[in-house]
Formats: C-alpha cells, structure tokens, sequence
C-alpha cells in the first residue's frame, strides 16, 4: 500500500509541474502580446506626433520654424545633459566614446572619403562591438 502512495505522489508531482509550466507559457505569451500591443501604440503615438508637428511646420513662416526648430533642438541638449548627469561612470565613458566615433565618421562622409551607407554600417558595427553599459537607467 506503501508504494502504491508514492508512486500516486510521483505522478501527481509530474502532473502538477507540467501543469504549471503550460500555464506559466501561457501566461508568458499573454505578456509577449500584450508587450507587442503596447509598443504598436506607442509607435502610433510617435507617428500621429511627428504627422502632427510636420503638419504644425507646414503652418508656420520661415521664421517661426527656425525658432521652433531651434527651441526644440536647445530642448534635446538640455535632456541629453540631464541623461548625462545621472549616467553611471561607464556610460559617460561610452557616449563619450560613441560621439568621438560618430564624429569621426560623419567627418569622413563630409570629406567624402565615406559614403552613407558606409558610415551606417561601420556605426553599426562600432554599436555591435562596444554595447552600451547597462546601470541606473541614465541612457
């Protein structure tokens, strides 16, 4: 009778961990959709912004684009600082790194030593080679 209880608890541990592996993959393809479904909208969300301000420049004199232009590129530098100040040590050294390689890049495509898809591709392959460094959330 003895050995009858252990193998019933043997099968109901094999029963009870399969169980709970399909429900855990299916609770793991709900979040993989629902994942996918809030990145759908926030590209919407990104798309209907820049129709929207293409349309709001349209709209505007020359003058007032360039100052809005100016206004939100002042605004990018601001945020970049802020990203800047709360970077770990290794994330400083990497964007500072990643402008250098950048601007050695963009250099050359200026010169025209490079052509765009070149410098595309060896930004790529500078971005494969040196990831980013994970840390606080700075970047």
């Amino acid at each position: 009778m003895r050995h009858l209880t252990r193998t019933s608890a043997l099968v109901a541990a094999i029963v009870l961990t399969a169980a709970t592996a399909q429900a855990q993959g299916a609770a793991g393809a709900t979040g993989r959709a629902a994942g996918q479904e809030r990145r759908a909208a926030v590209q919407e969300r990104r798309a209907d912004a820049r129709e929207k301000l293409g349309q709001k420049l349209k709209d505007m004199t020359p003058e007032e684009r360039k100052a809005a232009l100016a206004q939100a590129k002042e605004r990018r530098e601001e945020r970049r600082e802020e990203r800047l100040e709360n970077a770990t040590p290794d994330q400083r050294a990497w964007a500072q790194a990643m402008a250098a390689e950048n601007k050695r890049i963009q250099e050359g495509v200026k010169a025209g030593t490079l052509t765009r898809e070149t410098a595309a591709a060896q930004l790529k392959a500078w971005r494969e080679a040196n990831p980013r460094p994970k840390g606080n959330g700075g970047f």
